[in-house]
């Protein structure tokens, strides 16, 4: 059913694709459902095509991109000599949203809240 509906959906498992996008800056979408009868989508996982690491400034534009649609962000230290960070928005019942050194991350997502981070992702450069 994905493949027909987004053309170029790779298959990775049963329960996991990749898809690909012509956004400037994030191109593969990863999304991934629970393994049972009538799953609910689990998780999806967005990152740049062509490097494995954002760059702080460049994770720290998307926390500002998203905030002005989620809120202010949690920000959690996971390295205190290389100054990374990653970015939280925690919406409760709808579902995280993370900002890792290298990925875009959420977690469990309603589709309120994939349509606020599909949004707001679409109107930053």
């Amino acid at each position: 059913m994905l493949k027909k509906t987004l053309p170029g959906t790779r298959a990775d498992e049963r329960t996991s694709f990749t898809v690909y996008t012509s956004h400037a800056n994030l191109r593969r979408v990863m999304l991934s459902w629970e393994n049972k009868a009538g799953g609910k989508l689990e998780g999806v996982h967005v990152s740049d095509l062509h490097s494995v690491d954002f760059g702080n400034e460049r994770q720290a534009a998307l926390a500002a991109c998203l905030e002005r649609t989620l809120g202010k962000p949690e920000i959690q230290e996971t390295d205190h000599a290389k100054r990374e960070v990653s970015y939280g928005f925690r919406r409760n019942r709808e579902g995280d949203v993370w900002i890792y050194k290298g990925s875009l991350h959420l977690s469990r997502p309603a589709p309120n809240l994939w349509g606020a981070v599909t949004d707001a992702l679409t109107s930053c450069p």
